[in-house]
């Protein structure tokens, strides 16, 4: 067996459209159904994962942390770094506690013993 990893980014400039209502103020077209950058923000699912495992699990600094994410070629600045470690989770909650309820859970007189 041959195991490899493969750390690179991949980035995707996307245009949305913008339109002036007549009213006054603008609308933002929305991005593409399967595109999804988490928030408002400019990164998608991966990136952000990436760093809320490896600060809290790795016990990685933020300038450390940052420094690897600039070295992969994100495009990040310690104010966004710090504001997806502090700020809203929800998502990633939701998505964890989603994945719990779909596992199957196996009744202790069904366990199969450990070796």
């Amino acid at each position: 067996m041959v195991q490899e990893l493969v750390i690179h980014n991949h980035n995707t400039r996307y245009l949305q459209a913008r339109y002036d209502l007549p009213g006054g103020g603008s609308v933002l077209a929305p991005f593409a159904q399967g595109v999804l950058p988490v928030g408002d923000g400019h990164f998608g699912a991966n990136p952000i994962a990436y760093i809320l495992d490896q600060f809290p699990q790795a016990r990685v600094t933020e300038p450390l942390l940052l420094a690897q994410l600039w070295e992969y070629g994100i495009a990040i600045s310690a104010g966004q770094l710090h504001r997806i470690l502090t700020e809203d989770h929800t998502l990633f909650h939701q998505a964890k506690d989603e994945g719990f309820a779909q596992q199957r859970i196996v009744p202790e007189s069904q366990a199969v013993p450990a070796p």
